[in-house]
């Protein structure tokens, strides 16, 4: 690529990130938030492609890492327990989830409200990361 052609990239790709970045942080879905800031649906998906591409070729050893909270041990999957309905007798359901970290928990249940677990989850990657 040309250097004028490199110096236009770099400074779209920048000015992309700080969209996607600003939509990730803004909870709303891409569809929602492309809307509201009048941004092109095609123009975000091909910028976000572009940019994990770009990440990806700079960062390969990252590809296939289990991600780790601040250089503790890496995420693991845990058992959850299906309790069965007692009206039912094939039928399951999740009771809930609890996840704990470093002594600290969040019991997710079915009721739980989706704006409440959006925001929390909001809070612990920012406090993670």
């Amino acid at each position: 690529m040309d250097p004028v052609k490199q110096v236009s990239y770099q400074k779209n790709k920048q000015k992309w990130e700080q969209i996607i970045l600003d939509c990730r942080r803004s909870g709303l879905s891409d569809r929602t938030y492309m809307e509201q800031n009048h941004i092109s649906k095609g123009s975000f998906y091909y910028w976000l492609r572009k940019i994990r591409e770009d990440l990806v070729e700079q960062h390969p050893d990252l590809l296939h890492q289990p991600k780790t909270a601040k250089g503790n041990a890496p995420a693991q999957l845990v058992p959850i327990q299906l309790h069965k309905k007692e009206d039912e007798s094939d039928v399951y359901e999740l009771t809930g989830i609890v996840v704990e970290y470093q002594g600290a928990s969040i019991k997710v249940s079915a009721s739980t409200p989706m704006e409440l677990l959006r925001r929390t989850l909001t809070v612990v990657k920012d406090v993670l990361s």
